[in-house]
């Protein structure tokens, strides 16, 4: 197979309208989004990629550059992805994966995981998705996912589905790709970002882990960072 440059793209945004300032919060004193990019470090060597944190505020851009990270400014978007869709105007790369920035537990497995089967799918976007817990299914924040036995996208949906799946927030996609999600004219439904795309999506499996939505949350990762656990 012939190389593929890959770029993780961590898109990151203040003003959250459930948590402001999530992004910066701190966990046992490191702020959330360095937390993420931590996590992700090994995959830099392992998988010859880069690493960057996208972001339309200072506060972020601040801090990431603090820590000696790649950081990018873009402007204000209504989405992370059309967020990357811009940083990808400006950096060049063959696969754009996008990992969100608040999940302090990313497993770089998963994301690995995702990269490799976009490598095999060039030609069209990847998801993810893990199994859905017990009591996700009425929980209209959790996006719940269907998919054929080939593994695309079938349905998807925030209300209660006959599924054993729930929608992880990494993806891996072509700066094309990107470019038609950018520009599409399609609306997205229930606000779940992958319905603007009229692709297909090679959707797979990993063990997923938990987004921090609320102040409430931090709490639940810190303990099970103390534990040594992964939520």
């Amino acid at each position: 197979m012939m190389n593929i440059t890959k770029t993780i793209v961590i898109p990151a945004r203040y003003a959250s309208k459930r948590f402001p300032g999530k992004a910066l919060a701190l966990i046992e004193g490191i702020p959330m989004i360095i937390r993420v990019y931590k996590r992700l470090e090994s995959l830099k060597k392992k998988l010859d990629c880069k690493i960057w944190v996208v972001t339309d505020d200072k506060r972020i851009y601040d801090v990431v550059d603090k820590y000696g990270y790649n950081c990018k400014m873009t402007k204000e978007h209504k989405s992370g992805t059309d967020r990357v869709y811009e940083f990808s105007t400006c950096i060049s790369s063959d696969i754009y994966i996008n990992v969100q920035g608040d999940e302090p537990l990313v497993n770089p497995e998963d994301v690995e995981k995702v990269i490799f089967a976009k490598e095999h799918n060039m030609g069209c976007i990847v998801g993810s998705m893990a199994f859905i817990n017990i009591g996700e299914m009425q929980d209209e924040t959790i996006v719940k996912v269907k998919i054929n036995e080939d593994g695309f996208l079938t349905d998807i949906t925030r209300k209660p589905i006959s599924t054993i799946y729930r929608q992880c927030g990494i993806y891996a996609y072509t700066k094309q790709e990107l470019k038609q999600f950018y520009y599409s004219c399609v609306n997205e439904v229930e606000g779940i970002e992958l319905t603007r795309w009229c692709n297909e999506i090679k959707m797979v499996r990993i063990k997923g882990s938990h987004a921090v939505d609320m102040p409430e949350d931090l709490e639940k990762i810190k303990i099970a960072i103390q534990r040594g656990e992964r939520l």
